[in-house]
């Protein structure tokens, strides 16, 4: 029998074992099974005792038995914490050590290694690494939290672990060590340091050594390439002297080149570039303004990709071509034509708030085209308002929830700002068409012809709950209709809903009050509001696994200048109306008659009888108003471009699990010093696209004029070859290189993924040359 094991407990960590003895009054119950164990030979049945009174006369005990029956045994604390929580604490620290932080160990998420899941614990930062890679550096930069560390430092427990990790990142990057020493004394001192680095390494000497001075060689050693850092900690002493750097550069700059070079070299991440940037850009008239905004576009993608509403705000400044002269004989041509080729030049020459007559011109000629050719539109052509739900019927019986967004009055202006809020929030774009609204563009008639599916419309019929619930649910007898105008009911949704209605009529207020009335620019508010819409849209559907999004409109609106006016009474001499807007007037058939040649000359007429109307309508031709409006207010109800095309935007959201795009070297073989080509393999073997791919060269041995390489998009199932130009593997003291670092970042299914990889290559061996080889 090897005996009973006696554990001594006096400071009492044990708690859960049935063999416990604390009190003097235990004693007779601990004789008793003390002896019961002798007697039955029971071995190695361990019993702990925490009163010291109790473990003294369990000694005198012992010592009438034979051999010593009895071992004693004292009990750490760090056995107790081994055989409680099954950590091992290492070797260095005490028990003394341990006391001070005992609280954590029972919600410590990696028992296997004590130090990282200490430190993890306490900073989200476990401070073990062999070489600050750019995963490393984005993780204490972006994920970590040292906002207590000052204090969590100096607990001695704490200190000594940090002291262990720091002699093993100063034995694997002694090349850093200044940087080492700061990042275990501070942490937000490193932060601070690297993501000024991050930020200024693309600017002069002058202005780095100004803010870095000592840190610029070991910084230089970084794989900081691709880091993003944050941005929230750079002192604005260095965000203002970018800011004057930039100026001072771009004023100076006599080329286009000389210009995208600047932009070139600028961090990219920073919005005070940015809008540095974008103020140069919106000044410029010697310089071709599309070419700068391609270029912000491509280097400032990460930023962009983060803050889309930015890429909105350079999108406005893109100064597009002037719209070709129309004059088509079918309808999907002027559609088209209004869509990229109009309605972007009117939208920008708007931004700038200039007028062009010939523009106003090609705006009439597309209106007299609609008004001549509404009757064949209007029941012919495929894609109007109301023929949306017959045309996507057959989809939404098939999707297992579906939202009908219906935003009043928002047009085409906004389609890419949705895209990118819906794309931000992991939805994808699955169809994007315009419909064509009914005549005239005015709330009550075209949104009723596109819930009822039908022109047919009473004056009075205004109430879309009732007329969903009396003919949209005609054609969907299968879903469960939900309808309402707040964003919020979204969120409680009866769990048998799975068709639901949003109409949305902020937009259309916005876009009719008076800018004095407005806190910021009118565009501005609706751009946020819509942020806010998408947003709220998409977490109130987030529990759901797939969802399907419609976005379409009733009418759109147009600018009309408050001096182009046209007077009512100078054309009917005191007859009243029958009703009026700024963009249309409703007259009798006897009024029609006796005022006809008046009012073609101002209007379009569309007759009640052949339209099927409620009444004769009289809408203006060109860009007048029946009243005087303020400058900046937006008016619908007539038919020019801006008024008639709506949106249809299809969104879509599942579950995808993403497979990473495979990269491969073509011929991995190279030479120092010797300029070659990296031929690169990359496959998708996603059922998806993968887009905005974009690969950089993170190795610091490597020397490239361009170490980005940005593919668009790789098809699913396809691969794609990709060559770097001018790749040279430059030497490095005596370590021949086997791996080349590279960092990945790409869309998948809306959201943005990135990693690194190393791919092996090979060095030939051959005398170092100093000179080079183009072949």
């Amino acid at each position: 029998m090897s005996g009973i094991q006696i554990f001594a407990d006096p400071n009492r960590h044990l708690s859960d074992s049935m063999l416990i003895f604390s009190k003097i009054s235990d004693y007779p119950k601990l004789y008793h099974t003390v002896r019961e164990m002798l007697a039955n030979n029971i071995s190695r049945s361990d019993i702990i005792v925490q009163n010291q009174q109790l473990l003294s006369w369990l000694r005198e005990l012992n010592n009438f038995e034979p051999n010593d029956m009895l071992t004693f045994r004292e009990m750490t604390l760090r056995q107790f914490v081994t055989n409680t929580w099954g950590i091992i604490p290492p070797s260095y620290l005490l028990d003394d050590d341990l006391k001070e932080i005992l609280d954590i160990f029972p919600v410590l998420k990696d028992q296997s290694d004590f130090e990282k899941s200490v430190l993890e614990h306490y900073f989200l930062f476990s401070f073990d690494f062999t070489e600050l890679t750019l995963t490393t550096l984005e993780k204490i930069c972006n994920e970590a939290k040292f906002a207590d560390y000052r204090n969590k430092s100096q607990l001695k427990c704490i200190k000594l672990i940090l002291d262990h990790q720091k002699e093993k990142a100063l034995k694997y990057n002694k090349n850093i060590s200044i940087l080492i020493e700061i990042l275990f004394e501070s942490p937000e001192k490193f932060i601070k340091i690297v993501s000024s680095f991050a930020v200024l390494k693309g600017y002069t000497n002058e202005l780095r050594n100004r803010f870095l001075e000592g840190y610029i060689y070991e910084l230089s050693s970084l794989s900081i390439k691709q880091f993003y850092p944050n941005t929230n900690t750079l002192p604005i002493e260095i965000t203002n002297a970018i800011r004057v750097e930039l100026n001072s550069l771009l004023t100076s700059a006599s080329t286009l080149d000389e210009v995208a070079e600047i932009i070139r070299c600028t961090s990219g991440i920073l919005e005070s570039e940015f809008e540095t940037l974008v103020e140069f850009i919106n000044s410029q008239i010697h310089f071709d303004r599309n070419k700068l905004i391609v270029v912000v576009k491509s280097h400032f993608i990460r930023l962009l990709t983060r803050k889309p509403e930015l890429s909105t705000e350079l999108d406005l400044l893109f100064s597009p071509d002037f719209p070709s002269a129309p004059n088509f004989e079918d309808a999907k041509t002027w559609f088209e034509w209004a869509e990229n080729e109009y309605l972007p030049y009117r939208r920008w020459q708007e931004t700038r708030k200039e007028n062009n007559e010939l523009l106003d011109s090609y705006g009439i000629l597309f209106s007299d085209w609609i008004a001549k050719n509404y009757f064949e539109i209007k029941y012919s052509y495929p894609n109007t308002v109301m023929n949306l739900l017959p045309n996507i019927k057959q989809k939404i019986d098939q999707q297992s929830f579906t939202l009908l967004l219906i935003i009043d009055n928002i047009g085409l202006r906004w389609n890419n700002h949705l895209i990118n809020l819906f794309k931000k929030n992991s939805i994808n774009l699955l169809q994007k068409e315009n419909l064509i609204a009914a005549i005239p563009t005015e709330t009550r008639i075209s949104k009723t012809a596109l819930l009822s599916a039908n022109y047919t419309f009473s004056k009075n019929e205004q109430d879309y709950r009732k007329l969903i619930e009396q003919k949209t649910s005609e054609q969907f007898q299968n879903k469960q209709l939900f309808y309402t105008t707040k964003v919020s009911d979204l969120k409680q949704l009866p769990e048998d809903v799975n068709f639901a209605i949003l109409n949305y009529l902020m937009i259309d207020e916005y876009m009719h009050m008076d800018q004095n009335k407005m806190a910021s620019p009118k565009l501005e508010v609706i751009s946020n509001e819509l942020n806010g819409l998408v947003d709220l849209v998409c977490k109130s559907l987030a529990y759901r696994p797939q969802i399907d999004i419609y976005v379409v409109s009733d009418h759109g609106s147009v600018k009309i200048s408050n001096d182009k006016v046209i007077n009512v009474d100078d054309i009917f001499l005191g007859d009243k109306i029958i009703e009026g807007t700024e963009r249309y007037i409703c007259v009798s058939d006897e009024q029609l008659n006796r005022f006809r040649s008046k009012l073609e000359t101002i209007g379009y007429i569309f007759e009640r009888i052949r339209y099927n109307l409620d009444a004769n309508y009289v809408i203006l031709k060109g860009y007048n108003s029946f009243r005087k409006n303020t400058a900046d207010q937006y008016l619908h109800g007539g038919v020019s471009p801006e008024e008639i095309l709506v949106p249809l935007l299809h969104f879509h959201r599942s579950t995808h699990t993403v497979i990473p795009p495979n990269v491969l070297i073509r011929d991995n073989t190279f030479r120092f010093n010797v300029k070659s080509q990296l031929l690169l393999l990359i496959e998708n073997t996603n059922q998806i696209p993968v887009q905005n791919l974009q690969l950089t060269i993170l190795s610091p041995f490597v020397s490239v004029d361009n170490d980005i390489l940005i593919v668009e998009k790789i098809d699913s199932m396809t691969k794609i070859d990709v060559n770097i130009e001018n790749v040279r593997i430059m030497r490095k003291g005596s370590i021949v290189p086997t791996e080349l670092s590279i960092s990945i970042q790409y869309d998948f299914a809306s959201k943005q993924y990135s990693s690194e990889i190393k791919l092996p290559i090979v060095i030939k061996s051959m005398q170092e040359n100093t000179f080079d080889f183009d072949f």
